[in-house]
Protein backbone atom coordinates (compact mmCIF):
# COMPACT_ATOMS: atom_id res chain seq x y z
CA UNK A 1 0.00 0.00 0.00
CA UNK A 2 1.45 3.20 -0.98
CA UNK A 3 -0.04 5.89 1.80
CA UNK A 4 0.91 2.90 4.42
CA UNK A 5 4.60 4.92 4.84
CA UNK A 6 2.64 8.38 5.65
CA UNK A 7 0.91 6.73 8.04
CA UNK A 8 4.15 4.71 9.18
CA UNK A 9 5.41 8.38 9.69
CA UNK A 10 2.33 9.63 11.72
CA UNK A 11 2.85 6.76 14.02
CA UNK A 12 6.41 7.79 14.57
CA UNK A 13 5.22 11.61 15.38
CA UNK A 14 2.90 10.44 17.49
CA UNK A 15 4.75 8.10 19.84
CA UNK A 16 7.75 10.85 20.21
CA UNK A 17 5.30 13.20 21.17
CA UNK A 18 3.20 10.34 23.47
CA UNK A 19 -0.02 11.22 21.85
CA UNK A 20 -2.15 7.80 22.34
CA UNK A 21 -4.90 9.30 21.00
CA UNK A 22 -3.05 9.50 17.87
CA UNK A 23 -1.65 7.10 17.15
CA UNK A 24 -4.51 4.86 18.09
CA UNK A 25 -6.59 6.64 15.30
CA UNK A 26 -3.76 5.77 12.89
CA UNK A 27 -3.50 2.33 14.05
CA UNK A 28 -7.04 2.49 13.22
CA UNK A 29 -6.94 3.85 9.69
CA UNK A 30 -4.18 1.90 8.81
CA UNK A 31 -6.39 -1.50 9.64
CA UNK A 32 -9.28 0.32 7.96
CA UNK A 33 -6.81 0.48 4.57
CA UNK A 34 -5.85 -3.04 4.77
CA UNK A 35 -9.33 -3.65 5.16
CA UNK A 36 -10.22 -1.55 1.70
CA UNK A 37 -7.82 -3.26 -0.03
CA UNK A 38 -9.19 -6.86 1.05
CA UNK A 39 -5.99 -7.74 3.38
CA UNK A 40 -7.94 -9.10 6.39
CA UNK A 41 -4.90 -10.32 8.41
CA UNK A 42 -3.39 -7.15 7.97
CA UNK A 43 -6.75 -5.28 8.92
CA UNK A 44 -7.03 -7.37 11.80
CA UNK A 45 -3.13 -6.45 13.34
CA UNK A 46 -3.65 -3.47 12.92
CA UNK A 47 -7.26 -2.73 14.36
CA UNK A 48 -5.87 -4.76 17.63
CA UNK A 49 -3.18 -2.65 18.35
CA UNK A 50 -5.64 0.69 17.88
CA UNK A 51 -8.17 -1.27 20.44
CA UNK A 52 -5.95 -1.94 22.84
CA UNK A 53 -4.78 1.80 22.98
CA UNK A 54 -8.89 2.94 22.82
CA UNK A 55 -9.08 0.64 26.16
CA UNK A 56 -6.18 1.54 28.07
CA UNK A 57 -7.06 5.44 27.20
CA UNK A 58 -10.18 5.02 27.60
CA UNK A 59 -11.33 6.39 24.52
CA UNK A 60 -14.94 4.76 23.16
CA UNK A 61 -15.46 6.34 19.80
CA UNK A 62 -12.20 4.90 18.44
CA UNK A 63 -13.03 1.78 20.09
CA UNK A 64 -16.33 1.64 18.67
CA UNK A 65 -14.63 2.11 15.50
CA UNK A 66 -12.26 -0.68 15.63
CA UNK A 67 -14.62 -2.92 17.04
CA UNK A 68 -16.64 -2.35 13.72
CA UNK A 69 -13.77 -2.43 11.30
CA UNK A 70 -12.80 -5.73 13.13
CA UNK A 71 -15.97 -7.58 12.76
CA UNK A 72 -15.91 -6.38 9.27
CA UNK A 73 -12.82 -7.99 8.97
CA UNK A 74 -13.88 -11.50 10.51
CA UNK A 75 -16.98 -11.27 8.51
CA UNK A 76 -15.26 -10.47 5.18
CA UNK A 77 -12.84 -13.81 6.45
CA UNK A 78 -16.09 -16.07 6.74
CA UNK A 79 -15.17 -16.40 10.81
CA UNK A 80 -18.99 -15.44 10.79
CA UNK A 81 -18.85 -16.21 15.10
CA UNK A 82 -15.87 -13.63 15.88
CA UNK A 83 -17.65 -10.96 13.59
CA UNK A 84 -21.13 -11.62 15.93
CA UNK A 85 -18.93 -10.86 19.03
CA UNK A 86 -17.26 -8.10 17.77
CA UNK A 87 -20.42 -6.25 16.64
CA UNK A 88 -21.81 -7.09 19.79
CA UNK A 89 -19.76 -5.36 22.06
CA UNK A 90 -19.56 -2.59 18.99
CA UNK A 91 -23.59 -1.97 19.80
CA UNK A 92 -23.11 -2.19 23.83
CA UNK A 93 -20.59 1.06 23.46
CA UNK A 94 -22.67 2.91 20.56
CA UNK A 95 -25.81 2.12 23.15
CA UNK A 96 -23.64 3.22 26.13
CA UNK A 97 -22.23 6.24 24.71
CA UNK A 98 -25.85 6.99 23.05
CA UNK A 99 -24.08 6.94 19.44
CA UNK A 100 -27.31 6.42 17.03
CA UNK A 101 -25.53 6.11 13.78
CA UNK A 102 -23.05 3.51 15.40
CA UNK A 103 -25.84 1.80 17.05
CA UNK A 104 -27.59 1.72 13.71
CA UNK A 105 -24.50 1.12 11.41
CA UNK A 106 -23.50 -1.96 14.13
CA UNK A 107 -26.94 -3.27 14.03
CA UNK A 108 -27.14 -3.51 10.17
CA UNK A 109 -23.47 -5.30 10.29
CA UNK A 110 -24.49 -7.61 13.13
CA UNK A 111 -27.87 -8.54 10.50
CA UNK A 112 -25.16 -9.22 7.92
CA UNK A 113 -23.22 -11.44 10.23
CA UNK A 114 -26.68 -12.95 11.50
CA UNK A 115 -27.72 -13.45 7.35
CA UNK A 116 -24.26 -14.86 6.42
CA UNK A 117 -25.13 -17.87 9.14
CA UNK A 118 -28.53 -18.19 8.00
CA UNK A 119 -30.42 -17.26 11.30
CA UNK A 120 -33.04 -15.20 9.60
CA UNK A 121 -34.76 -14.54 12.73
CA UNK A 122 -32.07 -12.50 14.06
CA UNK A 123 -31.17 -11.01 11.19
CA UNK A 124 -34.12 -9.16 10.85
CA UNK A 125 -34.62 -8.21 14.23
CA UNK A 126 -30.91 -6.59 13.85
CA UNK A 127 -32.08 -5.22 10.49
CA UNK A 128 -35.57 -4.10 11.83
CA UNK A 129 -33.69 -2.13 15.06
CA UNK A 130 -31.37 -0.63 12.20
CA UNK A 131 -34.38 1.03 9.80
CA UNK A 132 -36.15 1.98 13.30
CA UNK A 133 -32.61 4.18 14.39
CA UNK A 134 -31.80 5.00 11.22
CA UNK A 135 -35.02 6.63 9.80
CA UNK A 136 -35.39 8.67 12.65
CA UNK A 137 -31.83 10.37 11.65
CA UNK A 138 -32.55 10.23 8.43
CA UNK A 139 -29.55 8.12 6.94
CA UNK A 140 -30.73 6.97 4.04
CA UNK A 141 -27.39 4.99 2.29
CA UNK A 142 -27.99 2.54 5.40
CA UNK A 143 -31.66 2.88 5.74
CA UNK A 144 -31.87 1.97 1.83
CA UNK A 145 -29.24 -0.89 2.44
CA UNK A 146 -31.28 -2.04 5.47
CA UNK A 147 -34.58 -2.40 4.04
CA UNK A 148 -32.92 -3.93 0.66
CA UNK A 149 -31.93 -6.73 3.22
CA UNK A 150 -34.61 -7.33 5.18
CA UNK A 151 -37.10 -7.56 1.73
CA UNK A 152 -34.90 -8.85 -0.67
CA UNK A 153 -33.22 -11.31 1.46
CA UNK A 154 -35.17 -12.61 4.10
CA UNK A 155 -39.05 -12.27 2.89
CA UNK A 156 -38.89 -13.77 -0.44
CA UNK A 157 -41.56 -15.95 0.50
CA UNK A 158 -43.42 -12.97 2.70
CA UNK A 159 -43.92 -10.55 -0.26
CA UNK A 160 -46.35 -8.50 2.48
CA UNK A 161 -44.07 -8.41 5.30
CA UNK A 162 -41.25 -7.53 3.26
CA UNK A 163 -43.25 -4.60 2.21
CA UNK A 164 -43.74 -2.81 5.50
Amino acid sequence: MKGDWYYEQALVIHREMKNRTGEGYVLGALGGAYGALSRYEKSIEYTEKSLAISREIKDRPIELQGLISLGSAYKSLSRHEQAIEQFEKALAISRETSDPYGEGATLSSLGDAYKSLSRYEQAIQAYEQALAILKARCESSRRRICTQCVGRYLYPSQPLRAVH
